[in-house]
């Protein structure tokens, strides 16, 4: 009985397309159903227009237009298909990266409980301890708070707080913020702003991750002892803002994928550095929500510089 329960659930085309969150016309089951449908009308048309039209050449044009539109079907059909495995690869590869890179800070997090909770922590030791254990929790809920951003983008759910600000104090903020992972990766950042800039019109939340994010992406992927430069200058009614390193660049066979969601350079197994591959999908998103423009140069093995412009106040 449960075959055959089964067996006619799936014949409820809407509810199994449903499944996969997917429209009608790029549902697998619906486009099956469809070429089943044209190739019995197909068949029936073939073999009327041949009973009725005695010449061959006829008939052979006739044969000719459905078989190309039954390519046409099928290729929609592996199209679907081909989404489809995208979509389960994109997830399998999230589901791997988000437990490798929640697992390092909770077990960080266990290791320096238990040596607290052993009694081995005292005075400067214990108050290191604690700050390491809040590290590793700000760590995770940067983490997490990515993550609902994406979901939110997709979802179209997100809500901007547009207000005018000074994208240079904004900056100034973010480069004080991580002074300490800048010294302990033994990189040098210099900040370059025009003087007399109008502030910008967005979301100040939203461009600090912005900031943060491309920041961040720079100093990770630049060799100690190197420098990262930071430019603010006017552009129109826009303040534009960038970033230039001398790191590894990005390959140009990877340079397309760059702001995809998920996406993590080959790069990233020379400098072992972790993250969800969401920053710069992020980075994109969002000033793109606010009314700029971002994008990027590189050259592999010389450096990149990543920039975004957004409005100014003056910006009607």
């Amino acid at each position: 009985m449960g075959s055959i329960k089964n067996f006619f659930q799936q014949l409820n085309v809407a509810a199994e397309c449903r499944k996969y969150d997917s429209p009608l016309l790029a549902c697998p089951q619906f486009l099956f159903i469809l070429m089943g449908v044209v190739i019995i009308a197909s068949i029936i048309a073939v073999h009327l227009a041949a009973s009725r039209f005695a010449e061959p050449e006829i008939s052979a044009l006739i044969v000719l237009f459905v078989a190309a539109f039954l390519l046409i079907v099928g290729k929609v059909i592996v199209g679907s298909f081909e989404r489809l495995v995208e979509v389960s690869k994109a997830k399998s590869n999230f589901i791997a990266i988000i437990s490798h890179q929640l697992r390092e800070p909770l077990s960080a997090i266990k290791w320096q409980t238990e040596l607290l909770l052993s009694g081995d922590f005292s005075g400067e030791k214990g108050k290191t301890g604690i700050e390491r254990i809040g590290d590793q929790n700000q760590k995770m809920l940067n983490l997490i708070n990515n993550f609902i951003i994406a979901y939110q983008i997709e979802d179209n759910t997100i809500r901007l707080e547009k207000k005018h600000f000074s994208l240079q104090d904004l900056t100034r903020d973010v480069l004080a913020k991580i002074s300490p992972e800048t010294a302990s990766a033994d990189i040098k950042i210099n900040f370059f702003a025009q003087e007399g800039l109008l502030p910008v019109f967005a979301d100040q939340k939203k461009i600090q991750t912005v900031v943060e994010h491309l920041t961040s992406n720079s100093v990770n992927y630049s060799s100690p002892g190197t420098a990262v430069n930071i430019y603010l200058k006017k552009e129109g009614n826009f303040i534009g803002w960038s970033i230039s390193d001398s790191g590894s660049g990005v390959p140009e066979t990877e340079a397309k994928e760059i702001f995809k969601k998920f996406f993590r350079s080959s790069n990233v197994f020379l400098y072992q550095k972790g993250g969800l591959g969401l920053g710069l999908y992020l980075a994109k998103k969002l000033v793109e929500l606010n009314g700029g423009r971002i994008g990027f140069s590189s050259i592999e093995g010389k450096g990149s510089t990543f920039w975004f412009i957004l409005p100014t106040s003056q910006t009607k």
